[in-house]
């Protein structure tokens, strides 16, 4: 199956995005003060970042890739002992994934340090919210991609796989970076593990018919 993108506009998830900036700052909305940066943070997103684009790769794998303690999806083995505590039995299959945003250019003459941290803010702000909305996107994805049989199923999501938590190695970076094809979408990859624009979020998903969701 091949890698598709999805594309979400921060506009239509404005409240989500929203609460996950007043986080990321940690602004007390409800103090003078915090109604103050609020409203800077808000003119800085106008000016600067308001029409960006939230994009989600997907690359679809199926449930023969998925080990005991490893994946091996092509040519590549990516060790995960997280696998060791989920109950693969009803795995119908898994999904690599990267949410990112794009890249701001900002004239050097009108940025300003405040700026360019309530900009980044809202592009963390961007990538969270996309990431929050996407188990919800695989479970109607692995519909059609793992059980078309019926529309009706039980299917629910696992929690995030991923480089640096549930037993997978932050060198695993380098192996979904190169199985995604993430430098075909302007993302670059350096030799500590770092993709950049940084605003990303990679790693896999398991999908499965369960009467409850997927456990550690």
């Amino acid at each position: 199956m091949e890698s598709r993108i999805i594309e979400l506009s921060a506009n239509e998830m404005f409240e989500e995005c929203l609460m996950s900036c007043i986080e990321f700052c940690s602004i007390q909305k409800d103090s003078v003060r915090g109604k103050r940066v609020l409203e800077k943070c808000l003119e800085t997103r106008e000016r600067f970042c308001r029409d960006c684009k939230i994009n989600i790769l997907i690359s679809p794998f199926d449930v023969e890739c998925i080990k005991e303690n490893f994946f091996r999806i092509e040519d590549k083995t990516i060790h995960c002992e997280g696998l060791k505590k989920l109950v693969l039995s009803n795995v119908i299959g898994g999904y690599m994934y990267a949410v990112f945003t794009e890249t701001l250019h900002l004239d050097e003459l009108e940025r300003s340090t405040l700026q360019m941290y309530y900009a980044d803010s809202w592009l963390s702000a961007y990538v969270d919210a996309g990431w929050k909305s996407l188990k919800a996107i695989l479970v109607n994805e692995a519909k059609k991609d793992f059980y078309k049989d019926s529309t009706q199923a039980k299917i629910v999501v696992s929690e995030s796989l991923a480089p640096g938590y549930h037993g997978m190695s932050l060198e695993s970076t380098k192996d979904l970076f190169q199985l995604m094809k993430l430098s075909e979408y302007g993302m670059e990859l350096h030799d500590n593990s770092v993709i950049i624009p940084q605003k990303n979020v990679i790693g896999i998903y398991l999908a499965g018919i369960f009467e409850e969701r997927i456990k550690y």
